[in-house]
């Protein structure tokens, strides 16, 4: 009888064995399976037993029916497994180490207690190679939208359980013009969109290893949303700058017109340095393609505008005893805004501070203020009124203006007081003895108008000074010159010319000569 034949014949009776004896198959002993392991790595076969208080009589691994270690009193080892495994004989756990791809099979282990039915379990190992060198090919050929398709293949070395595809962080999915092979392997595009740009992983794995590829996707397209930035009106005097955008890959190239005109500026900024009115009219941005051959423009209206403001005069000359105004008007800019309030005040001598005077706010009506202008002043719309005017209101003069929604604007006048220069003519009649006698003669103008009352001494000297020009000092205003009577003596010598001058004490000084 052959050997097989005795093999055959005994497995059937061991099985009755088994079963005459009691023994339990399986009944957790090993978890359930499969175990996984990497090529060169190390797999454990974790029994669910607890060291018994006796020690097993025996505990046994097979391999695909070889038996690769037997323990009882000592351990056996199949030579093939020599220093690549160890056996816990407490709880029966294997550890395998080195593993090959010929590790791939069914395991089984027999344990025999040292009282009770011996207890036997199975569990299946599969041995993966690390994936390694994963990359997602894609054709060089640059993508224009709507005209262009591609394939994305993932490639990768090892053993490969799974591809899984993901664009921008998110599961990439078969819709529209994306498609995937039977495998995973590649995922197609046709045609690409502008939505189809974007970053793809390919994800491949297996039970022991995980890799990703990573590559972005181009796709040329535009120019779209073409926008010159920048403002539509502006001070004059101001720099501008306007600023042309688009959507485009590539890189749109832009150039400007102003008018209808070439500008020669080739680039997405166009600066004007000094607005004025030359600058003023239709800006035309246009932008180009070089891949998709595609361009677009689009035109900015640029106006000037007087920026909002409050005008005063900066000096106003008034005269004692008149009325004088001092001018304040809102210069509106392109935005209406509404006049809530108007102050004026006076800057105190020091000018760290200022006295309010008289106050227009559109709730309250108007307020004067204490101050020692307090009878003299009125509003004429936003101007100010000062009546009788004194020397001592000399000075600055603000003009504030609220509004809303612009908030406060500010102008200063400077107020110069002056008198009034009155030239007091007087016929003086005086004999003389004398052809070289000269006199020296003071008009008080601040005094009351009387007539000139002359000495004893000067009534003998009987000339008759009969042409009197009034001529101003070197520091005064003009004054009109008078023209008197002609003298009716004509034996008399005449003197022609009185000069009139200030004095320190506003005295009007005339020299006769």
């Amino acid at each position: 009888m052959s050997e097989k034949s005795v093999l055959d014949k005994t497995i059937p009776w061991t099985a009755v064995m088994l079963r005459l004896s009691g023994m339990c198959v399986g009944e957790g002993i090993l978890p359930t399976g499969p175990l996984s392991g990497a090529v060169a790595g190390t797999v454990k076969f974790t029994t669910t037993l607890r060291p018994p208080e006796k020690p097993f009589l025996s505990v046994s691994w097979r391999f695909n029916g070889v038996n690769i270690i037997s323990s009882t009193s000592i351990n056996i080892t199949d030579p093939g497994y020599a220093g690549r495994i160890s056996l816990d004989r407490a709880t029966g756990s294997l550890e395998l180490r080195n593993l090959a791809l010929e590790d791939s099979v069914e395991y089984t282990i027999t344990i025999t207690p040292d009282a009770g039915l011996p207890k036997q379990g199975r569990t299946n190992l599969t041995v993966y190679v690390l994936s390694s060198g994963a990359t997602i090919r894609s054709p060089t050929a640059i993508l224009i939208e709507d005209e262009s398709s591609t394939n994305l293949t993932c490639e990768a070395s090892g053993s490969i359980s799974s591809r899984e595809w993901i664009k921008d962080g998110q599961p990439l999915n078969p819709s529209g013009g994306v498609s995937f092979s039977l495998d995973n392997k590649t995922a197609s595009i046709q045609p690409v969109h502008i939505s189809d740009r974007g970053t793809y992983q390919c994800r491949v794995s297996n039970p022991v290893s995980t890799m990703t590829a990573t590559h972005n996707l181009t796709v040329s397209f535009g120019p779209y949303n073409l926008l010159i930035s920048g403002p539509s009106a502006a001070p004059q005097g101001h720099s501008i700058m306007l600023q042309c955008t688009a959507d485009s890959v590539s890189p749109a190239h832009f150039s400007w017109m102003f008018n209808g005109n070439e500008t020669h500026v080739y680039n997405s900024l166009y600066i004007i340095e000094r607005l004025g009115a030359e600058n003023t009219g239709n800006y035309t941005c246009t932008a180009k393609n070089a891949v998709t051959m595609m361009e677009s423009s689009t035109v900015l209206d640029l106006r000037v505008f007087v920026a909002q403001r409050v005008e005063v005069s900066p000096e106003v000359t008034g005269y004692i005893g008149n009325d004088v105004t001092l001018s304040c008007q809102l210069i509106q800019g392109p935005t209406h805004t509404n006049v809530t309030q108007v102050q004026w005040a006076l800057q105190d001598e020091e000018g760290t501070g200022k006295v309010t005077l008289i106050v227009f706010n559109t709730m309250f009506g108007v307020n004067i203020s204490e101050s020692p202008l307090k009878e003299r002043v009125a509003f004429d719309k936003h101007s100010l009124i000062i009546k009788a005017l004194e020397m001592k209101d000399a000075g600055s003069y603000i003009c504030s203006i609220s509004t809303f929604p612009s908030g406060t604007f500010e102008g200063t006048t400077k107020l110069v007081v002056r008198a009034i220069m009155v030239a007091m003519l007087y016929f003086i009649r005086i004999r003389r003895r004398h052809s070289s006698a000269g006199f020296r003669f003071v008009i008080d103008t601040t005094g009351p108008e009387r007539e000139s009352q002359l000495s004893a001494t000067e009534r003998d000297q009987d000339v008759v000074y009969s042409d009197i020009k009034v001529k101003p000092s070197r520091d005064a205003s003009p004054l009109t010159n008078y023209k008197l009577r002609e003298s009716v003596y004509v034996d008399d010598v005449t003197y022609s010319e009185v000069i009139v001058s200030r004095q320190p004490k506003s005295d009007t000084e005339c020299v006769y000569v």
